[in-house]
């Protein structure tokens, strides 16, 4: 049995004593309690540990200086703080990366001066959980796979960074300029985008639950995966395009939405209230239970859409096409409807009108 991943005195007996069944026994672990290891604030110094399987282990604090260390395996940890002094690398690809992750927590400074001489590493999959950067310039880097969860990027620099497959969980980026980057596969989970600029950004197949984007603006780009419950309020999307997405319960209030291309999504009890939406294309969503309260519809594919329970209370709704859109128990009343036939509609009878 394995000691839990709780208790560092015991790994770090096990590190200092005996290496292979150190990694015996984090092998016997599940991979989450493998991954939650931390052997943080400890004296690692002049260990040999070379052959020890320490990926992804939390070593903030800790001091290693004078060790030999394993090889491709540092930049995976969580290194906050953590000392490097006269250690013996087994590359010197190793020795830069880790070199450049200190820099980047050390200071912006440091790291933004250093990347104007040196190529920037690639930091796929390395540990910056809990982090507060500073004006940290990632532009072109590679974050992919990387832990980001709960960091403070709201300063940093991110053109054209690549964060596929990152985890974003929780992190602040508020106010943030993200053009051109890589989101794609991300988990954006909770993480605070508010007022960000997001320019032909990838967030395609990103997981986003409750994700905050309001205040943000939105040129170009596209968007997919599951974003229940993610907050759009007070937005700007111009060309964006939504491919078959999971947006149940999201909040698009008083948003303008220009050329939204959402076809195919579920919108089930998203909130659209006092939302302007211009050549938007809802054909074929599923939009049960949505609000559109008092939003403005102007030239709008949502044809063989389903509207079933939807509200259109005091909504405009000028030239769209709802041409086999299910408007069953629908609520129109106040609706100013110009130039929109509702002659091909499922289920007129079944709605509310004045």
């Amino acid at each position: 049995m394995p000691p839990s991943p709780e208790d560092s005195a015991a790994w770090y007996e096990l590190l200092k004593t005996d290496v292979d069944r150190f990694n015996d026994e984090r092998a016997k672990c599940p991979e989450e309690a493998r991954l939650s290891l931390k052997l943080c604030d400890l004296d690692l110094s002049g260990l040999d540990l070379s052959q020890a399987h320490i990926t992804g282990v939390d070593l903030s604090g800790s001091c290693l200086d004078g060790s030999q260390l394993p090889k491709k395996t540092l930049k995976y940890c969580r290194l906050v703080g953590t000392s490097f002094n006269d250690v013996q690398w087994q590359s010197p690809e190793d020795q830069e990366v880790v070199r450049q992750i200190g820099l980047i927590l050390e200071s912006s400074e440091a790291f933004n001066g250093y990347r104007q001489a040196v190529k920037p590493a690639s930091l796929s999959s390395t540990r910056f959980d809990g982090v507060t950067f500073g004006a940290v310039d990632f532009s072109g880097m590679d974050l992919s796979n990387a832990n980001l969860e709960r960091a403070d990027l709201r300063l940093c620099i991110l053109k054209d960074a690549w964060l596929s497959g990152a985890s974003l969980r929780n992190a602040k980026l508020s106010g943030t300029a993200l053009r051109e980057v890589d989101l794609s596969e991300a988990d954006l989970s909770g993480a605070d985008f508010s007022g960000c600029l997001f320019n032909s950004a990838d967030l395609e197949d990103v997981t986003a639950l409750k994700a905050c984007f309001k205040g943000t603006e939105w040129w170009g780009g596209s968007v997919s995966g599951n974003l229940e419950e993610a907050d759009f309020s007070d937005s700007m999307l111009q060309d964006v395009g939504i491919v078959v997405t999971e947006l149940s319960g999201a909040y698009f209030c008083n948003a303008t939405l220009n050329n939204f291309n959402a076809g195919s999504s579920k919108l089930i009890n998203a909130d659209f209230k006092g939302a302007t939406l211009q050549e938007a294309d809802l054909g074929d969503a599923d939009l049960s239970g949505a609000n559109f309260q008092g939003a403005t519809l102007k030239n709008c594919d949502i044809y063989d859409a389903t509207a079933v329970g939807t509200n259109f209370q005091d909504a405009t709704l000028v030239e769209c096409d709802l041409d086999g859109c299910d408007i069953a128990g629908a609520n129109f009343k106040g609706a100013t409807i110009d130039e929109t036939s509702l002659a091909g509609v499922l289920n007129r009878d079944q709605a509310i009108f004045d």
